[in-house]
């Protein structure tokens, strides 16, 4: 995540906007959809739909967890391409 907040902090600090707040805000758009994805929907989904036996539980807790870094990744590509239109620039 620390990449994540540097990557966010440099470009808002090379567009002339307050890199504190956009470290923030790239933080979070990262851990939400992490939180959300790996440790809410994911797991719900695999549970109930695939139905794990008792020895595979940890192979689809790591499935849960990739898939919520995944979607976290995504989500900052996202939100900053969005940004970076917005600006004009990058």
């Amino acid at each position: 995540m620390a990449g994540v907040v540097y990557w966010y902090f440099q470009a808002a600090r090379r567009n002339g906007h307050n890199g504190f707040l956009w470290g923030v805000i790239g933080a979070l758009s990262y851990y939400v959809p992490v939180v959300l994805m790996g440790l809410l929907i994911a797991p719900l989904v695999i549970w109930t739909t695939l139905r794990p036996a008792p020895e595979d539980i940890g192979v689809y807790q790591v499935l849960s967890g990739v898939i919520g870094v995944i979607t976290g990744i995504l989500c900052c590509v996202l939100l900053k391409r969005a940004v970076a239109r917005r600006w004009g620039r990058e």
